[in-house]
């Protein structure tokens, strides 16, 4: 199944006409609505696992007659907090850095005057001019739209091309992006692994698939003011340019696709875990309630937990009460599920002596364009979806949203 979903991916990446639509940033197409401030970096997110608090076990009250473990991480939004970036110089004339509030994003208010900015802001131009010119074999040689040319059952990328006809430009901002240069190897990585387990007809498509996914060592994100002939008015949108085998392409489609792949791949993993922890609570309370030492229903409420909270514990030597009892619920999900220890933090809603909802933090995803970094939470009985996830949402939010409808 997983090296179908790869395959499945990859062959996305040949649907060439949305993607050329994204690019002349017709009205029907999401890209085309993106703005300029896609290439800043002045966003970050905090959400650190103190933030999400510890399970204390004091079994404080809840103003709805629960009780709760710990600090709620309700107070911490993980997508709220906002680190403003340092002005800086880079010593060259007319070049104004901007240090990253996230690692592996420079930002530049102009275009470097030397170097690998300077490289890649002329691969831009050159396929940019390319566009006006109505130039169809410098737009293919120039971009990674040409690397789908000649390729069975690939679109029509000539024909396609001509849509690419521009009347003006400009070119803002720019920035290196080391983030999603370093998804992209991910991502590229994983899509070979699963080559290596195809067979047949997938295995010689996901072959020729395969041209299009080049190694990569540099991006870099450029905005772009484009009056293209196709659409009604000039659109900004972000452009990458990459660095593949020496040489500096405008890149079409890749990268776009790949990001959103990257995240639903995480989110996917989070949701996996969130299903892992509730069937691990959920048995630990079978086995206490056939213990019948004390009734598991003292345990209902709402519990807030770091991973770390499951590392080192010992089983009490008897079950007399309801922090002992939770001690033992702990030590044996932990048994369950030994990975819990690496989870950023979780919740779980316990109702009626069984888990009603869960809401795990696992990792995070970092938008390879502005930088921004969001908290990936993973969620039961309910999985998380993405364009939920993008919300910016709490834990605490993240698991009423777990709740089964």
């Amino acid at each position: 199944m997983r090296q179908r979903r790869i395959c499945a991916a990859l062959a996305a990446l040949m649907t060439a006409a949305s993607l050329l639509t994204a690019c002349a940033g017709k009205e029907s197409s999401a890209a085309g609505t993106a703005t300029a401030d896609t290439a800043q970096t002045t966003e970050s997110t905090a959400g650190s696992a103190d933030e999400t608090g510890t399970a204390a076990e004091t079994g404080e009250t809840g103003t709805d007659g629960s009780r709760t473990e710990g600090t709620a991480a309700d107070t911490a939004q993980s997508g709220s907090a906002e680190t403003a970036a340092k002005t800086g110089t880079s010593g060259k004339s007319g070049e104004s850095s901007t240090e990253p509030a996230v690692s592996g994003i420079t930002e530049y208010a102009s275009v470097p005057s030397s170097g690998e900015g300077k490289e890649a802001y002329d691969a831009l131009i050159h396929f940019l001019e390319a566009c006006k010119a109505g130039d169809t074999d410098v737009i293919l040689s120039s971009s990674n739209l040409g690397t789908a040319d000649g390729l069975p059952n690939a679109p029509d990328v000539r024909a396609a091309a001509k849509e690419l006809k521009l009347d003006s430009y400009s070119v803002g901002r720019c920035a290196e992006n080391k983030v999603i240069a370093e998804q992209y190897r991910e991502y590229r990585a994983e899509a070979l692994e699963s080559l290596q387990k195809l067979s047949g007809e997938e295995r010689q498509q996901a072959e020729l698939l395969m041209k299009m996914l080049p190694e990569v060592d540099r991006v870099w994100v450029f905005d772009v003011n484009a009056a293209f002939s196709a659409a009604s008015k000039p659109s900004d949108s972000p452009m990458y340019v990459m660095r593949t085998g020496g040489k500096w392409q405008v890149d079409l489609s890749i990268l776009s696709a790949m990001s959103g792949y990257v995240g639903k791949s995480k989110i996917a993993s989070a949701n996996s875990s969130a299903k892992q922890v509730m069937k691990a609570f959920n048995t630990a309370l079978i086995d206490a309630d056939a213990e019948d030492a004390v009734s598991i229903m003292q345990l209902d409420g709402r519990y807030t937990f770091k991973g770390s909270d499951f590392s080192g514990l010992t089983d009490p030597a008897s079950v007399t009460d309801r922090k002992t009892l939770l001690q033992h619920i702990k030590y044996k999900v932990q048994m369950y599920f030994p990975k819990i220890t690496e989870l950023t933090a979780m919740e779980v809603q316990i109702r009626e002596g069984s888990v009603e909802a869960v809401a795990v933090a696992q990792g995070d995803m970092t938008d390879g364009v502005t930088g921004r970094k969001t908290l990936v939470y993973g969620t039961a009985p309910k999985a998380m979806q993405k364009d939920k996830l993008e919300e910016h949402l709490t834990i605490g939010q993240a698991l009423e949203y777990a709740k089964a409808d």
